[in-house]
């Protein structure tokens, strides 16, 4: 699969362990600083970040669709949002579904599938506002670590998951095709509840 952009990577399925407790879906817009942005650029003005719901998944497909090689389905969009083991947020400006983020819940870690942002709104910062919302929901539900995968290739989106904390721990041979690439595994370790994320400048 090809990444078009610096600011969307794509993890996969087969994430070894099994599911934990239950975790409630249910969570509070987050409405983040407008001058926060780790990558640099100031943020699009007027995006929210929100609970994804199965109104948003054809709108996410169209991102999927846009965004790599081999996107998700409509249908497997819905399961995701769906499943209790995970959490799904999309970024919006106004009514206008422009980036969205999903993570499976592991025991007490959570490996993130994909994160993807329309073309239109790349490269305004919507990518750090997702990742930002996405941290600090994990950190609520007490979770110890993030973990994800993204090309080798994808130098732009490893500089952004390094500024918010993940570390390159290991390499998987040919994870990737359309073309074939290895993926750098990458883990963020997390903060306490109440700790503030340290974001690298």
């Amino acid at each position: 699969m090809t990444l078009l952009t610096p600011l969307h990577c794509r993890g996969g399925a087969g994430v070894p362990g099994q599911f934990g407790h239950v975790v409630s879906k249910a969570i509070a817009t987050f409405y983040l600083p407008l001058g926060f942005c780790p990558a640099g650029t100031p943020p699009r003005k007027g995006i929210k970040i929100l609970p994804a719901t199965l109104s948003h998944a054809n709108d996410i497909h169209s991102i999927e669709l846009e965004s790599f090689a081999d996107p998700w389905s409509v249908s497997s969009i819905e399961h995701e949002i769906s499943n209790e083991y995970s959490t799904c947020l999309v970024a919006l400006d106004d009514s206008l579904i422009v980036g969205h983020v999903s993570m499976r819940h592991i025991i007490n870690e959570g490996h993130i599938n994909n994160i993807a942002v329309s073309k239109a709104y790349r490269q305004q910062g919507v990518a750090s506002l997702i990742l930002h919302a996405l941290i600090n929901k994990a950190i609520r539900h007490e979770m110890i670590g993030l973990t994800l995968e993204v090309r080798v290739s994808n130098h732009a989106a490893i500089a952004l998951y390094q500024k918010f904390g993940f570390i390159t721990e290991g390499y998987r041979k040919n994870y990737y095709s359309m073309p074939s690439e290895d993926a750098a595994i990458m883990w963020k370790i997390l903060p306490p509840q109440g700790c503030d994320i340290e974001v690298q400048e």
